[in-house]
This record gives structure tokens, sequence and C-alpha cells, in this order.
């Protein structure tokens, strides 16, 4: 819950504002470079969320499964890779996000078959926090079609477009996730206190 609620929507925002930042930390020779962090910023965001399963899979007494799933994961990769070696780039950053999807599901499908923990009962927990990312990235891009704010200069737009996306998460997950989010600042007091 706690990587849905901030590591999901700082990925998000992260590749709407890509034009922006690309520009502000590399300089504008670089422009064109957002095109590719676009996409590897959303699968940046799928992968937080599956991160913890071979991480799981390990700490239960399974690391045989958790190294089977990495194996999986990296033959795809690879054999992906291989095969449109001689395409574009973007077309090779398509097939790698792809390679590194087809790992997702079988990921949660084992956590469920291992842990118990359904599929439903992940999803129930981050989809707020994803609903509240979508509207973020929904929120920039409609931001995008006004003039005034594409003619200021890219790191105003970036501080802006930035902001706007935090308000408009922050705004959601009060509406969406306001109990999920109290829950789980409960849990880090306690932790918190036990440390």
């Amino acid at each position: 819950t706690l990587t849905a609620a901030v590591a999901v929507p700082v990925f998000c925002l992260l590749a709407v504002i890509a034009p922006e930042a690309t520009i502000v930390l590399f300089g504008n020779k670089w422009a064109d470079s957002a095109d590719i962090m676009r996409p590897m910023a959303l699968l940046g965001a799928v992968q937080v969320l599956q991160f913890y399963n071979v991480t799981i899979l390990n700490a239960i007494g399974k690391p045989s499964v958790g190294l089977k799933l990495m194996v999986l994961k990296v033959v795809t990769t690879f054999l992906t890779l291989w095969i449109v070696r001689e395409q574009s780039l973007s077309t090779i950053v398509y097939a790698f996000i792809a390679s590194q999807l087809v790992t997702t599901l079988p990921g949660f499908y084992l956590l469920r078959r291992f842990v118990g923990v359904s599929l439903r009962t992940v999803v129930s927990r981050i989809v707020p926090f994803l609903l509240g990312s979508l509207f973020v990235i929904a929120a920039v891009e409609s931001a995008r079609t006004f003039d005034t704010l594409m003619q200021l200069l890219p790191l105003v737009r970036l501080l802006l477009l930035s902001l706007l996306g935090v308000v408009i998460y922050a705004v959601c997950v009060y509406v969406l996730a306001r109990s999920s989010l109290s829950e789980l600042m409960a849990v880090l007091r306690v932790r918190g206190q036990r440390i």
C-alpha cells in the first residue's frame, strides 16, 4: 500500500512531466529522449508494485520459486531484445517494456499460491492510488493544452505541472483512499515507536 501510495504516483508524474524534466536536467539537445523516459517511467510504476513478490517468496522459504521467476524474466528480456535488435530505439524500448510485463501476472499468481494473498486483495489496496495517479496524468496532459502555459520557460512549466500533479493526487487520495491512508499512517506510527 505504501509503495502504491508513494512510488507509483512519483513514476507517473515523472512520465507526464518528462518533456520539461528532460530539458531542465539535460538541456534542449536531449528533448527527444523524453519519448523514451515516458514509457520507462510508466514501466517503473508497474515494477515497483511487483518488486516485493520475489522478496516475499524468499522470505517464506521459497527462494527456488523466486529464482525461477527471475530466470523467466531474464530469458524473456534477452530473447525479446535479441529479436528486435535491428529495430528503432523506440521499438526496442517498447519491446523491453513488454518483456518486463510478461512476468507481472505470474508473479502475483505465485504470491497468491504460496502466501495466500489474493489478487483481489492486492488490487483493492492499490486501486485508489492507481486512480489518483491516472488523474494526475490526465490533469497534467490537459494543462498542456493551454498555450499560455506552454509558452513559459521549461523550468517554470516543470514546477507548475509538478505542483498541479501533487495537488491533484493529494485531493484524489483524500477522496478515494482516506481510510487506507489513515490505516497506513497508523501502521507507520506503530513501527516508528518500536524503533
